[in-house]
């Protein structure tokens, strides 16, 4: 996995902005450990993630692997957070489909 994160606060909500490649699945969920350790170092629950300058593989069943993988591998607390995600426009079959 070759990605950088830059976080930083905004007002009232944490940036973090992704550069980099993501080659599979396990390296999606590698990310996800490393966005919540970041998300934890800064102690807010309003997060925006800007993934634009990031390449990930276009696929609905790692999107819906990763929702599964959250649900079960992390604690309840992320579900009152509120994390919005900015991807680019090829992504937008999978947000549809969500």
């Amino acid at each position: 996995m070759d990605v950088a994160l830059a976080s930083k606060v905004e007002g009232d909500y944490l940036l973090t902005e992704v550069r980099g490649r993501i080659a599979n699945l396990s390296e999606l969920k590698q990310l996800t450990q490393r966005f919540y350790a970041e998300i934890l170092k800064y102690g807010l629950t309003k997060i925006l993630i800007d993934e634009r300058d990031t390449t990930f593989p276009r696929s609905v069943e790692h999107s819906i692997e990763l929702v599964h993988y959250l649900s079960e591998d992390f604690p309840e607390e992320i579900r009152s957070w509120k994390i919005a995600l900015v991807m680019d426009s090829h992504f937008k079959p999978i947000g549809d489909f969500f």
